[in-house]
């Protein structure tokens, strides 16, 4: 009996990979001590590393297709910390120095713009430039006419972006029909992203009306984070407040199968809380609820240093700025093999993937 629910659970887990691979949700939330940006990542597994990224670093973006050039060329101004599935340089979410946080999202309806003559730079490393090289929402605004951007891998390239600043701006990046829609300011009246075009979001959320079905529960997380920041404030931490939210707009259970735990086929891996004035990041995973946190003000930036790790799903708690380790290319190549189960749904051709994935790094240097 067993046996038989978890071979169809897995039918069911490779039929509906590509559309429920890659849901999570975002926000800013405020308050008297500064501002916070909450991030749910939801995936079908929960392998991750914390990457320090070093300032000073000459960087080329990886170049899938032949059709996708020249390459994007940069070197980072700044250092930051990321979350990453993918290996080194590749994040999902991050913050730098200057307190920039930016967060990918899945979106299907997602449209790149159509190839032209600048240079190309593929969906998640346009996350570390605008980490290494922008210090504010607006100097990513400026920087989106110099590059064109690229989805090599399949589903994880239909992303979206909520981006946020030291100065209290956020934005929320998205390619419709081929072009760049930006909303800021008075655009952007709920500070909140999930999976779904952010249009749309705020239609369901002014009419009342949530279609059916809804994506992953996309626009249902969205009212629901709308609904959320607009309550009225309630003491304590930030960080609290920003934990309270993404367990409310989270995803997954456990259930008991013959007495044996089945977890749901997507689930909120990581919940991850930006504090933007603090520059410190907590952190829990779907298996640990325990936090875990660190402070960028305990790493060493310079590209003279090595690279420095952390296992997202490391049984520790607390403070853990001084458990990071310093990242060899043999751990991110075996970090990046984790991917090998997944990556035939994410990668027509996965075998050509992998290695420019995993050995990516090593085409960087230190230009300081």
């Amino acid at each position: 009996m067993y046996l038989k629910w978890c071979l169809r659970l897995f039918l069911v887990v490779i039929a509906l990979l590509p559309d429920a691979g890659s849901a999570c949700t975002a926000f800013c939330l405020r308050g008297d001590q500064g501002l916070v940006v909450g991030k749910n990542f939801d995936f079908i597994e929960g392998n991750g590393l914390i990457l320090v990224n070093k300032r000073g670093v000459a960087k080329k973006a990886l170049v899938v297709s032949d059709r996708d050039a020249p390459p994007t060329s940069w070197t980072s101004r700044y250092g930051s910390v990321t979350f990453t599935w993918w290996g080194r340089d590749f994040p999902f979410s991050g913050m730098n120095e200057k307190g920039l946080v930016v967060c990918s999202l899945g979106l299907r309806e997602t449209v790149f713009p159509a190839e032209d003559r600048r240079p190309v730079i593929t969906v998640l490393q346009w996350v570390q430039y605008q980490l290494d090289t922008c210090a504010t929402a607006g100097e990513v605004r400026n920087s989106l006419d110099r590059m064109r951007i690229s989805p090599p891998l399949g589903a994880t390239g239909k992303l979206h972006y909520f981006i946020c600043d030291s100065r209290g701006n956020c934005a929320v990046l998205e390619f419709i029909d081929g072009k760049a829609r930006w909303y800021a300011g008075p655009d952007l009246p709920v500070q909140a992203l999930t999976n779904t075009a952010y249009e749309r979001c705020l239609q369901s959320l002014n009419s009342g009306r949530i279609p059916v079905p809804d994506h992953i529960s996309s626009i249902t997380r969205f009212v629901r984070a709308a609904e959320l920041l607009r309550a009225p404030r309630t003491s304590g931490p930030l960080t609290d407040r920003a934990f309270a939210i993404l367990r409310e707009t989270g995803l997954g259970e456990v259930t008991m199968v013959d007495g044996h735990p089945i977890r749901s086929m997507v689930a909120t891996e990581w919940s991850i809380v930006f504090d933007i004035q603090e520059r410190v990041v907590s952190f829990t995973t779907f298996a640990d609820k325990r936090v875990r946190r660190f402070s960028l003000s305990g790493f060493d930036f310079s590209c003279h240093s090595p690279v420095k790790a952390f296992d997202v799903q490391k049984d520790l708690s607390g403070d853990i700025t001084d458990a990071f380790v310093d990242l060899t290319p043999q751990m991110n190549h075996r970090f990046v093999e984790t991917v090998q189960a997944v990556l035939p749904k994410l990668h027509p051709d996965p075998a050509q993937a992998l290695p420019l994935i995993r050995n990516y790094p090593e085409t960087t240097t230190c230009a300081q």
